[in-house]
């Protein structure tokens, strides 16, 4: 089977930070998004979806002023 991809959107001290998660088939999905402060989580269909949705936030919280690394810098997404 394939992994399966999640964008995922995480609240660190009033800042967002979205990254992608991955899940293989033998993971404990309930495990895996005890994530303390997440606030979003979809399910794509492929890594690179999951990428694009998990920029896609970062570039609006930093447009809002929420990103939790400042307007300096937006960094890609990782993969966790």
């Amino acid at each position: 089977m394939k992994n399966t991809y999640i964008a995922i959107e995480i609240l660190e001290e009033g800042k967002y930070i979205a990254e992608v998660l991955k899940i293989r088939p033998s993971d404990n999905l309930l495990n895996k998004l005890q994530i303390d402060g997440l606030v979003h989580a979809n399910i794509c269909d492929t890594k690179k979806a999951a990428l694009k949705v998990a920029n896609f936030w970062n570039e609006c919280s930093q447009k809002n002023g929420n990103y939790k690394f400042g307007n300096e810098h937006l960094f890609t997404p990782i993969v966790i």
